[in-house]
């Protein structure tokens, strides 16, 4: 079957539900309820369609470090690239705070990740 953009989000939008039904009524892993099935995941409709804006301009590589509290310190923000659009530049984040966040430079836990980004194809419709 043909998947057009309204296809795609009602079909996400029906799994977010399930789930979110399976959550609040309590289910187990394995459990039928919501009609959900149990499953942990939910598959997004672009899966395998998504690229990475700073893996794509810089060599395969994220950034090192998009979140750095207390209990963590990694990549966790990504900017999404589908069909049709392309980033010309990224914006790097720091490589290391000084400390933990959110501190007086950076008011919050997470760090700016910014790409420059633009269409490649003129007739894309949402």
């Amino acid at each position: 079957p043909v998947t057009t953009p309204e296809t795609a989000r009602r079909h996400d939008a029906k799994q977010v539900r399930a789930m979110m039904s399976a959550i609040e009524n309590g289910a187990a892993a394995g459990s039928e309820a919501g009609g959900w099935g149990g499953q942990c995941r939910i598959e997004h409709s672009y899966k395998g369609r998504l690229h990475s804006c700073y893996a794509r301009l810089c060599g395969g590589d994220e950034p090192p470090m998009t979140s750095c509290h207390g209990k963590f310190t990694g990549t966790v923000d990504y900017i999404w690239l589908t069909d049709g659009l392309a980033a010309r530049r990224v914006l790097m984040p720091p490589a290391a705070p000084k400390g933990l966040l959110p501190s007086e430079e950076h008011p919050s836990d997470h760090v700016s990740i910014v790409a420059d980004v633009f269409f490649t194809s003129p007739a894309i419709s949402f």
